[in-house]
């Protein structure tokens, strides 16, 4: 639907409150980006780094798991299906408990919004960085080999209420425009893992080859983690609400901050 008044289950104190803060006309507005400050925020590029550790762990699952459990662990194509979807189910259900435990945190005040971000962000992204680095020690076994990929797997989901959130923090009105160019340098690593690994396999033996594939990985995951560490923050940004829309901002202000009042 284009707008709150079409929707068929909206209830009238519903559409009235959101006419009487934005107004129809309000609502057709188109906000002005305030790139020179968005592109300058260093809190905005903390995000976007981790975002590209977190995909670069991802499209490892998602483009070499299965390539690796058949090549070098030889697994059967039934198996292999199998134990792939492994890393992604316990992604699935640790990604459900920390958005949870996240909003249990934030509406208990246990620490500070910017310190839960970086707390799951360490989770998802730093520590199944230290998980990756421990793959190539496990040779060809095949048991530990599943074991460090589906923990890796399973703390990976947890990213999500890292630096994904973040960027709803520090900018709630430009939230879609922020993930917008934090998904092009994410998604780089979908074409340079593949490229990568083909030129390692060219290179070395195929033990060697994924070894340095695996503590690549593992180094990207460690260190976009850390930086957000040091230099992430979920403190709204001065350029990131527009006045123009003050019912939208109003609204997020509470959501964000009742349970600290």
């Amino acid at each position: 639907y284009d707008t709150p008044s079409q929707h068929p289950r909206i209830s009238r104190e519903e559409l009235d409150f959101i006419v009487s803060n934005q107004g129809n006309e309000k609502a057709q507005l188109k906000r002005k980006v305030p790139w020179r400050k968005v592109l300058l925020s260093i809190p905005v590029w903390s995000a976007v780094l981790s975002h590209f550790g977190f995909n670069w762990i991802h499209y490892i699952f998602l483009t070499e798991m299965p390539t690796y459990l058949t090549s070098v662990l030889h697994y059967s194509l039934g198996a292999n299906g199998l134990l792939s979807a492994v890393p992604y189910i316990l992604g699935a259900l640790l990604c459900c408990v920390a958005s949870l435990a996240a909003d249990v945190f934030r509406k208990r005040g246990t620490m500070s919004i910017t310190n839960n971000r970086k707390l799951f962000n360490t989770l998802g992204v730093l520590v199944p960085g230290l998980f990756l680095l421990l793959v190539p020690l496990a040779g060809c076994n095949g048991f530990w080999n599943m074991v460090l990929l589906a923990v890796a797997g399973g703390f990976h989901g947890m990213g999500h209420s890292g630096f994904m959130a973040a960027f709803v923090d520090l900018a709630p009105d430009f939230a879609g425009t922020l993930l917008g160019i934090s998904n092009v340098a994410a998604s780089i690593p979908g074409f340079a893992i593949p490229a990568a690994l083909g030129e390692l396999l060219k290179e070395q033996s195929p033990l060697e080859a994924w070894a340095l594939f695996f503590y690549t990985g593992s180094a990207i995951g460690i260190l976009t983690g850390l930086e957000f560490i040091l230099l992430g923050s979920a403190d709204i940004q001065s350029w990131g609400v527009d006045t123009t829309f003050k019912g939208c901002c109003q609204v997020w202000r509470c959501s964000r901050y009742s349970a600290h009042s």
